[in-house]
């Protein structure tokens, strides 16, 4: 019966479309003296708008039919009917349609039985336009609490710009294979079907897709039926699936592939890939369910829908995208090869696992009302990505906690520092605006607010209080307030904000309210920025430590009415005191000259290891950041990193390496540069030889990071034992020579730096040759080490050519990797400038093109650099679109850049200059001691 009705459903819409198109020709005709009245007044609708759609129509359920026509002509059809609640008396339909032409339309009342309501007028803007609407003027008046229906066939374009419903391509055994995929979020949907593709518009969706019988289709919800091959579409079979919960428009989702799959037993929870790749699929699937399963034991709600597929697609704008029960991932972020892929491979996937599996409880099940509250879905999905893990029987000798506040928090504060970020609130509202919302503040700043706030709360109230949160806004939308009310609520039933001035809301509404963050002078004088939060704030003093840095609840609270606040009795006169337990709170922390001696003093004793070893991470950064800001002398930030020859750790290493990075960047022009690659070298001697270049069976994660990391800047600096040295490329290519996996860009890269032409083309034959998506995305980072300048430039235009192989969702990849190169700086800024038109087409995809700009000014070292970058956002100010505003934040970098170092530059070679002069004395001293030593010792032998 279900095949029958499938086919019935189908031959319905094709007789429908020619009784539709007859219809619309005779109102055309009999309305047509009302056409320039309609047309202006339409148009002055939309100048006058604000990009919202009017909630006087709301949806109810969709029900969407598409055939995709790939590959023959890369286009599909399809028809759509809404049923729509009348909420407010109206006689027009405003919904959204972009890049589509709708040419058929019908509306009926449901209660006449299917009798169309005449309709007097359309109107559709241009694809251009940001409003992308589609307005249907009506005779009569809808009436408030009827309901109608909107029946609409309309024809697109499968583009491969990896938006709306697009197509990828990928080759099998020298035979082209296509693919038919979408990407909704954030306003894409409109591009597949016209929708009300706002995400408070929550309704239910019924999918029907047809396609050839040797594909296989998927969606959101499972195959409830396949209709036999219909003639008429050239034998493709029709799938019917089930009808969804309600739902927003941008987590609909469907393909088309050929893909094999991996299931488990109850083939309800199901890896896709290309054939050649599924085997690759296994540790996703295992670390899948395990997520799914602790998600579930967090938020005490069970998985909304029967089913979840999780697809590796070849072209992918995005790392992954929740749609709910059909997670879409790049190919990189859900394939794992035990032999190939790196641990940093293994985490990665691991990570993007559950931050897509969060997004069923957040995001999904509870949406945010508006993208201006991106964070409520992407900050939560950040952190519960590394928190999820982080239990006994999934990775917790991962450490992702405390690696969450290198990757996370520090990036955060770096974003947030910037005059031109916005805060966590501001409100959006073109399709351009909306997307430049998701950024480092929505996702890394989110989820730092979130994690302040469960520290507050504690662990237990906070999740007690989330599980509050999902339960009333559950297949609904929410803004910041009712997530901050089911947490006062449950707060207050725990009694953790005893004594406390303030609700929850009161607390904390302007960590995401305001832009930027504190930076509190402590044991000094008062910030005094006219910004003001409620700060948290908790402490160990020397004597206290260690065990006074796991208490990261609030001893006292700063609130944002104190000008200043007296602490009495925290540390004796001659003790240190470190405020920001663990970095718990959203802040940094300055400190007087002698507390910061007192620190870096105790941090050059047999017992550094007393400072909890985030927080060690926390006062490098600190200190790095607040120099760099003018805040705090450079001198006294040198001082702190001389304990990092003892340092074994990767928590502060990472601190201390993304710190003397920037100073890197700017020395190596100066005559003494020398001076600096003595002093780091030094610094990292005896982690370089602890570590090692060989991977211990036993070794865990961070080990693994810090290895990297530590032989990376070995080599860079020309460490005369570095494993790369004398590392022949031709070495690359015996088969008995085999390269530990997580050191592969580390030999690469160096073997290309080191290297020719004939070198660098043998790296770029292997990048063609490879079959695992992570192992080219590897290869594309080493292939910008290159000195050869000219290499450099050809390589860029190869990510603009879409006959060299490299995908387009790959092609910022390359521009980073030249401008990452010394050597490419000033090749890839003149390459982005003369050749845009092309660069925005390849590099286009989800902000991309902004995050390259963005990280290329924070490379800019000279005036020159920097005014030509200026002068390239003025001259394309209206073609950067979304990227504009990153574009400026990387101009307000490059500019601080250049005033940093005439600022800073001398200082900091001075105090190279008497550290080199205080080991060349020491050196001279032990010389002299060990001469006189054997004299000495045999006299008081003899006493």
């Amino acid at each position: 019966m279900n095949d029958e009705n499938g086919i019935l459903m189908a031959d319905t819409i094709m007789s429908a479309t020619w009784m539709i198109v007859a219809t619309y020709l005779l109102y055309s005709n009999t309305y047509a003296t009302n056409v320039g009245t309609v047309q202006k007044r339409a148009t002055e609708y939309v100048n006058s708008s604000t990009y919202r759609l009017p909630k006087s129509v709301i949806p109810d359920k969709y029900v969407i039919y598409l055939v995709p026509f790939h590959p023959e002509q890369f286009k599909f059809k399809g028809n759509v009917t809404i049923t729509l609640n009348i909420t407010e008396a109206t006689d027009r339909v405003t919904l959204h349609a972009n890049i589509m032409e709708i040419n058929t339309w019908t509306v009926t009342k449901t209660s006449t039985e299917g009798v169309p309501v005449s309709v007097n007028e359309t109107f559709q803007t241009e694809s251009t336009d940001d409003h992308q609407f589609f307005i249907l003027y009506l005779n009569d008046t809808m009436t408030e609490g009827s309901q109608y229906a909107v029946s609409l066939g309309f024809t697109g374009e499968l583009r491969d710009d990896m938006f709306g419903f697009y197509r990828s391509s990928y080759t099998f055994n020298n035979e082209v294979r296509w693919i038919a995929a979408t990407q909704f979020s954030m306003t894409q949907a409109r591009r597949a079907f016209p929708c009300f593709d706002e995400p408070a518009f929550k309704a239910k969706f019924q999918i029907n897709i047809a396609h050839y019988n040797n594909l296989t289709a998927l969606s959101n919800m499972p195959l409830m039926a396949t209709s036999d091959p219909d003639p008429e579409l050239n034998g493709r079979v029709w799938d019917h699936f089930y009808e969804t919960v309600p739902m927003s428009t941008y987590l609909v989702g469907f393909v088309v592939t050929d893909f094999k799959n991996i299931t488990n037993d109850y083939a309800n929870f199901t890896v896709w890939a290309r054939e050649d790749s599924i085997e690759n699929g296994n540790f996703s699937q295992i670390i899948g369910m395990a997520l799914l399963q602790e998600l579930e034991r967090y938020t005490g709600i069970e998985y909304p829908l029967p089913k979840i597929d999780q697809v590796a697609l070849p072209d992918f704008a995005a790392g992954a995208m929740e749609n709910w029960g059909l997670v879409t991932y790049r190919e990189t972020s859900l394939l794992f090869d035990e032999k190939e892929s790196t641990a940093t491979n293994r985490a990665n996937i691991a990570m993007i696992i559950g931050h897509e599996l969060s997004h069923m409880w957040f995001g999904n099940l509870v949406s945010p009302d508006w993208w201006r509250y991106t964070w409520l879905k992407e900050g939560f999905a950040r952190y519960f990505q590394c928190t999820s893990l982080q239990i006994k029987y999934l990775e917790p000798t991962w450490r992702l906690r405390d690696i969450f506040l290198v990757a996370q928090q520090h990036e955060a504060f770096s974003t947030d520092s910037l005059n031109t970020t916005d805060s966590l609130n501001n409100d959006c509202s073109t399709p351009d605006e909306i997307l430049a919302k998701f950024s480092t503040i929505a996702y890394n700043k989110g989820a730092c607010v979130l994690r302040l706030i469960r520290h507050v709360l504690t662990e237990e109230t906070f999740r007690k209080g989330l599980q509050r949160y999902l339960n009333e806004r559950q297949y609904s939308t929410a803004e910041p307030y009712h997530l901050y009310s089911a947490l006062h609520e449950q707060a207050t039933a725990d009694n953790r904000l005893s004594g406390v001035e303030g609700t929850v809301e009161i607390l904390f509404e302007k960590w995401a309210s305001q832009p930027g963050y504190p930076a509190r002078f402590l044991l000094a004088a008062s910030d005094d920025s006219s910004l003001k939060w409620t700060i948290p704030l908790s402490w160990t003093s020397q004597s206290g430590s260690p065990g006074g840095f796991n208490i990261t609840t609030p001893k006292e609270w700063f609130y944002d009415t104190d000008a200043t606040k007296k602490i009495a009795d925290i540390a004796t006169n001659d003790e240190w005191v470190i405020f920001n337990n663990q970095e718990s709170g959203y802040y940094r922390v300055n400190y007087d000259y002698e507390n910061w001696n007192k620190i870096a003093y105790f941090l050059e004793s047999d017992v550094y290891e007393n400072i909890h070893v985030v927080n060690r991470a926390q006062l490098l950064n600190d200190a790095f950041n607040l120099a760099r800001a003018g805040q705090l002398s450079y001198e006294t930030v040198l001082n702190v990193t001389r304990y990092l020859s003892r340092e074994k750790d990767y928590i502060p290493w990472n601190s201390a390496f993304s710190g003397l990075s920037f100073i890197n960047r700017f020395l190596r022009s100066s005559d003494e540069y020398s001076l600096f690659v003595s002093y780091v070298l030094g610094m990292i001697e005896s982690l370089y030889n602890s570590v090692g270049f060989e991977q211990g069976d036993n070794d865990d994660y961070t080990t693994i990071l810090v290895r990297a990391s530590a032989l990376s800047w070995a080599c860079d600096l020309g460490h005369e034992d570095c494993i790369l040295a004398n590392q022949p490329i031709d070495d690359l290519s015996d088969s008995d020579y085999r390269i530990l996996s997580n050191l592969r860009r580390v030999i690469y890269c160096s073997a290309v730096y080191n290297g020719d032409m004939a070198d660098w083309n043998f790296l770029w034959d292997r990048y063609n040759n490879a079959t695992l998506t992570a192992t080219r995305t590897l290869i594309i980072t080493a292939l910008g080490c290159t000195k050869n300048t000219t290499i450099l430039e050809s390589y860029l235009f190869k990510s603009i050519d879409e006959t060299s192989g490299i995908r387009k969702q790959d092609a910022a990849t390359v521009f980073s990797a030249v401008y990452a190169n010394r050597q490419g700086v000033d090749i890839a800024l003149d390459f982005l400038v003369q050749n845009f038109d092309n660069v925005s087409v390849f590099y286009g995809g989800l902000g991309a093109l902004g995050n390259a700009i963005l990280d290329l000014g924070d490379r800019l070292t000279l005036n020159a650099q920097v005014e030509k970058l200026r002068q390239f956002i003025e001259d394309n100010e209206s073609k950067l679109g979304t990227s504009l505003l990153s574009a400026r934040k990387g101009l307000e970098t490059a500019e601080e850049n250049i005033l940093w170092l005439d600022k800073n530059g001398e200082t900091i070679l001075s105090w190279l200059r008497k550290q080199t002069s205080d080991l060349e004395t020491t050196a001279l001293a032990r010389t002299t001691a060990e001469t006189t030593t054997p004299t000495d010792s045999a006299h008081k032998h003899s006493i």
